[in-house]
Order: structure tokens, then sequence, then C-alpha cells
């Protein structure tokens, strides 16, 4: 019996892939009618000129001519008509990225998408957006991965440019959903990263958790470091129980099941399905679309399968498979159907049920080429050709080898890009097509001509009599602006009158105080020298003599501000020790 490979990573999110994608720009084009686009813009924009321009004009005049621009921009960007038009045309675009898919080289269709809905929106960021966002939705409901991810990288661009984290962050979880299901695990992680710094941006610790928890599970699968990162996990899952983050904790718990399950922890793997088993158990309807039941059951039907009980195994395993059926008709997941259809193939062929284990593999077989799931078909042809081999069938081995190839060949070749002459020439075809639209619209232009060249003659002479006016108005200005400097400058000499006669003010009175002074502190002092004053007549004596010091060195420094601002005296800079200087200023 030859032993099959291990298929516990079917539900793994990769993280760490060499592969890219390789993005071209398209310039916008725009098509519209003429009085329904171009006519009200132009206006719009004559009209925003003979304002400006117009600045000094009365009051009244300028309500009405805003009232008119107003007017003329609610007409061409109505928001009720903006839904209807985005709603139809996105209708009507799907088929043709259908009839795209369809042909050879579908893999441009993600370019084609790009370039309708940037005709139809031109610049317009709302219809832009709801317009990708639509037309991902449908691509998104189908499995269209690589058609659906330059659509997503340009609804995070817009989400940028608006500065809305929440919508960058559904852009981003949108964007990598895309790429781990074409198996991309590098930039599965390089978008991770970017959406990790979002939530931290925007304060969600929660999924932030979630996210790194995603990375470092990739890295444990790809690294093969689960020694080491399995620490880091199970830390990071206590601290969501500690957050009382339960549905964070057990999205985490689902994740360990699996690495528990591939690198042999069947102790830590047992403990995680008997939680998942209570957890259904004590509220089995809170927790009905949940896909713990899927988890729960495919989970005990592993160890049950290891221990040889392989009867309670399969109806473990179908139980699993059916309630993966109800979530893939609600959400169109058939990650986890696969999942069930290989582990029943590998049980089967391991109790020796060779029909039902090729039977199994048929099917998922089947839904994978159905969803252009390359990573998925090349798992199922390898164990088809361990099987085909083990019964010596080399032929069947032979051809199951070469398909297996070829799918992985598919996987790596839609990973590295698109194929740039194929894409050319496709793009030739269409500018073929958009020739014979751009003479339709030029004779659509040449019968309006007139009409046009009229608007615009009657709006130059408004914006020339609005210069005009605008001229007068600002030399009237000028000699006004003349005036007004004069005035100035005579208050500036008047001040500068005052300010002196202030200072001459300050000195007069300052010389007067001195002598005053002087004649008090004489007597003080006198007195603190004789022998025969008491204690407290000495104490208030010095006082005296204190607060008559600090008003003489006041007097001086009035005095001496008048001769700095004379010009008579310089400041003399010198070191002064400050704890002297303030325990004196504190003691007055």
């Amino acid at each position: 019996m030859v032993k099959l490979l291990p298929l516990w990573r079917l539900l793994v999110s990769n993280t760490l892939g060499k592969r890219q994608i390789i993005s071209r720009p398209v310039t916008p084009l725009v098509e519209s009618n003429f009085f329904e686009l171009l006519l009200p813009r132009t206006l719009n924009l004559l009209f925003t000129g003979t304002i400006i321009s117009m600045g000094y004009m009365n009051s009244k005049y300028l309500r009405q001519i805003t009232g008119l621009q107003l007017l003329l921009l609610l007409l061409n960007l109505a928001p009720d008509n903006l839904a209807a038009q985005t709603d139809d045309f996105t209708e009507s675009l799907f088929p043709l990225i259908e009839a795209r898919l369809a042909q050879p080289g579908g893999d441009t269709v993600r370019y084609f998408v790009l370039e309708k809905i940037r005709r139809h929106c031109g610049n317009d960021r709302r219809c832009l957006y709801k317009t990708y966002d639509e037309v991902l939705k449908k691509l998104e409901g189908q499995n269209e991965f690589w058609a659906g991810i330059p659509v997503a990288k340009e609804l995070v661009k817009l989400a940028q440019l608006k500065g809305d984290l929440d919508a960058e962050a559904d852009a981003l979880e949108r964007l990598i959903v895309l790429y781990n299901f074409i198996n991309d695990t590098r930039l599965t992680n390089f978008y991770r990263e970017k959406l990790l710094a979002v939530y931290e941006k925007a304060g969600k610790q929660q999924a932030a958790i979630e996210i790194k928890a995603l990375m470092l599970e990739g890295w444990a699968w790809h690294l093969d470091q689960a020694d080491k990162i399995l620490p880091e996990l199970e830390a990071t899952l206590a601290r969501a129980d500690e957050m009382n983050m339960t549905e964070t904790a057990n999205k985490l718990r689902i994740r360990l099941k699996y690495i528990y399950e591939e690198f042999g922890h069947y102790d830590k793997l047992t403990a995680i399905v008997e939680y998942l088993e209570k957890l259904l158990a004590s509220d089995s309807v809170r927790f009905a679309n949940s896909g713990y039941d899927f988890h729960a059951a495919s989970g005990r039907a592993d160890l049950l399968a290891m221990e040889g009980k392989y009867d309670r195994a399969e109806a473990l395993y179908q139980k699993a498979l059916n309630i993966s059926r109800i979530h893939r008709r609600g959400t169109h997941d058939t990650w986890s159907e696969i999942y069930a259809l290989h582990r029943l193939a590998k049980m089967e062929w391991e109790r020796h049920g060779a029909a039902k284990a090729k039977a199994y593999l048929d099917t998922a077989y089947a839904i994978s080429s159905k969803y252009k799931m390359y990573d998925r078909l090349v798992i199922n042809l390898e164990m088809k050709t361990q099987i085909a081999e083990a019964e010596l069938r080399f032929a069947d081995a032979l051809k199951y080898t070469r398909e297996m190839y070829a799918d992985a060949e598919t996987a790596d070749s839609v990973s590295a890009g698109f194929d740039v002459k194929k894409y050319y020439l496709q793009l030739e075809t269409e500018q073929l097509a958009a020739e014979k639209e751009k003479q339709s619209l030029e004779l659509r232009l040449k019968k309006n001509q007139m009409a046009y060249l009229i608007l615009v003659g009657v709006l130059a002479s408004l914006l020339a009599a609005g210069l005009f006016i605008g001229f007068n108005r600002q030399r009237k200005g000028r000699k006004e602006l003349a005036e007004q400097n004069a005035l100035i400058q005579r208050q500036a000499e008047e001040l500068r009158s005052l300010d002196s006669a202030k200072s001459r003010f300050f000195a007069n009175v300052s010389h007067e105080l001195r002598t005053p002074l002087s004649l008090m502190l004489g007597p003080v002092r006198t007195l603190l020298k004789e022998k025969g004053a008491t204690e407290k007549q000495t104490e208030l004596l010095k006082m005296a003599d204190r607060g008559g010091k600090n008003l003489e060195m006041l007097v001086n420094e009035i005095l001496d501000l008048g001769k700095m601002e004379a010009g008579k005296m310089e400041l003399a800079k010198a070191p002064v020790q400050a704890a002297p200087f303030f325990r004196n200023y504190f003691a007055q």
C-alpha cells in the first residue's frame, strides 16, 4: 500500500510564495454625449473663471452667476442618475466579461474590465468605486479570481485617495482572499502586511491580532518552522482569551488544529477538537453557520482514522462533507468540500476501498476544474498518480503525471503575470472599435459646434468685461492702500514722539526722587551706627535701610534705561551666580 501525501494544507492560508502579478496602468478614456458631459463642464469652467476675475462685483450678480454654475453642476452630476447608470452599465458589461473569459487568452480580461469602467466613469470617483465594487462582487461569486485582482486593487487606491480606513481595509481583505485562492503566497503576505498597518492605524486591535496570526501560520507552513512559530501562536491565542476576544480565539484554535495535525501534536489536537465539540453542544443554534461544526467533525474523524476506526471516521467525514456543501451553496467556498473529499479518498485507500477512493477523487477533480483551482488539481492528480502506480496502471500514472505538471505550469504562468504580446494584440483590436466610436462622436460634435461657439463667444465677452471691471477696482484699491500707508507712517511718528516724552518724564521723576531718598537714608544709617538702640529698633532701621537701597536701585535703573534709549550707555554683559541673586530677591 502506497502512503498518500498529507492533505492538511488544503484549508491553510498561504503567505510566503514567490509569484507576483505584473499590472499595467490603462489611460482613462471618457465617452459621453456632448450636451451630457462636455458642454456642462466647459460652461462650469468658464463661469468659474469669470467669478474669480469679478471678485469686486456686486454680490447680487455674484449670487446669480454662482447659482447658474451650481445648476449646471447638479444637472451633470445627479447622484440618483449616476447610481441608475452604474447599475445598468454593470449589467451590460458582465456578459462582455464572460465572453472574454471564454476566449483564448482570457487572462487579459483583467485589463479589459478596467478600461471599460474607466471609459464609462471618467474621473468620477463615486462612479468608479460603485462600478468596481459591483463588478468585483460578480467576479467573486463566479470564482474568477484573476479577473477580480486588478479591480480590487483599484478599490484599494480609491479608498486611499479618500482617506477612508474602513473602505481600504475592506478592499485589502478582498484582494488578499483573491491572491490566496490563486495560491500566490508572496503577494498574499505582502498585502496582509499592508492590512495589518491599516488595522493598527484605525485602532482595530482584534482584527490586527487575526491578521498577525495568519502571517505566523504562513511561516509555520512554508518555512517548516512550526516548533519556533507555535509558541508565539499559542501566546497570541492566550492574549485573545485574556481580552475576551472569543471569536478571534476560536479562529486561532481552528488554525492551530491543522498545524497540530500536520506536525504530530496529537494531544493538543485532541484538546482543540474536544473544545469545539463542547462549544457546539453548548449552543448548537448559535454556531449553526459558524463553520465550527465542519472543523469539529473532520478533526474527530482524523483522530478516529489514525486509530483505525474507519467506520466511525467515515460517518464523521460524510457529515463534514454535507456541512461543507450546505455552506458552499451560500458562500461559493469550495475549499472545505474538496478537503473532505480528499480525506475520504485517503481513508478509503488506506482501508483498501480503491473504487470509493477514486470516486471521491473524481468528484474533487471536477469541482477543482470548474473553479480553476490549479493547486487543488495538482494535489488531486498526485494522489491519482500514486494510486495508479500502486495498481500497476503505469499508462494512467503517466497520464496523471503529465496533467499534474500541466496544471502546475498553468498555475505558475498565471502567477507570473500575463502574456504581453497577447494583451497588445487584443488592445489593438479594441482600439479599432474605439476609432469607430470616436468617428461617431465627432459627427455629433460637428452638429453642435455652432451652438458651442456662440456660447463660448458670449462667455468670453463676459470674461473680458469682468477682467476690465476687476482691473479698475484693483487700481482704485492700490490708491487707497497708498493713502493708508501714509496715514500709518504719520501715526508711527506720533507714537515715537510720545515714547520719547514718556522717557523724559520718567527720567525727571527719578531725579526728583533721588534727593529725598538720600535725605531719608542718611539719618537711618547714622542711627544704625549708634549703640544705644534696642534690638527691635535696630531691626526696623535695617529694614528701612534695605527698602531704601532697593528704591535707590530702582531709581538708578530707570535713569540707566533712559541713557540706553538715548544711546549714551552700552549694555555690559557679565556672568552672575544664580543662587545669591535669587536668594537676595526672595529675601525681600
